[in-house]
């Protein structure tokens, strides 16, 4: 009796499938990501709405990084970001228009709540696989490097992708995106220093 249970208890172990990190991880990354607004106008229900929208990634409690030509503005813009359907105030807390790249903060005292920890960063590498998360409809596409780093071949991004994150097949995140023409991206490396301070 006791080594049919044991063999069938080495049978289960057997059957059970090898889960691949790759995929977990991107579903695991797809939860951080948030849809970016921010206007030039006041901050009333009139004047609020369309100048910038794009995508970001939550990088703590309280940070989230994206494109900075989404949060782009000649006086101090107003921005939001929404995250599982609630809408939080921010502002440019940090950016670099030479890179495209911008940290937003939270403008009270509130804190992201995330069921996930934020993502790990990562060098780009050459000849590196792609996993993009696409933010606003929830949906990945995949791409190489070629002869430069930052641009991706064969990954596909529509308008509002603009500061969505782009992770390698470990699930760290390498960059963001800045720029695409329904057939290559390019993306704007995310390096440690980004997270100084957060």
């Amino acid at each position: 009796m006791l080594k049919i249970l044991i063999a069938l208890v080495l049978c289960a172990c057997v059957r059970q499938p090898h889960v691949d990190p790759a995929p977990r991880s991107e579903v695991d990354a797809s939860r951080s990501v948030v849809l970016v607004e921010s206007s030039c106008g006041a901050d009333d229900e009139a004047s609020w709405g369309s100048e910038h929208r794009g995508t970001g990634v939550i990088i703590s409690e309280r940070y989230v990084l994206t494109a900075a030509h989404v949060t782009a503005c000649p006086e101090i813009p107003v921005v939001h970001v929404t995250f599982r359907g609630v809408r939080w105030s921010m502002h440019v807390e940090r950016e670099d228009i030479r890179a495209d790249v911008a940290r937003l903060e939270i403008a009270t005292a509130e804190r992201f709540h995330l069921d996930v920890p934020p993502p790990e960063l990562a060098p780009i590498e050459t000849e590196t696989v792609f996993a993009h998360v696409l933010g606003r409809w929830g949906e990945s596409s995949r791409g190489s490097t070629s002869e430069t780093s930052t641009l991706v071949r064969h990954m596909i991004t529509i308008h509002g992708d603009s500061g969505a994150p782009v992770y390698n097949t470990a699930g760290q995140l390498v960059g963001l995106v800045t720029a695409g023409n329904g057939i290559d991206t390019t993306i704007a490396p995310v390096g440690m220093t980004w997270l100084e301070g957060t």
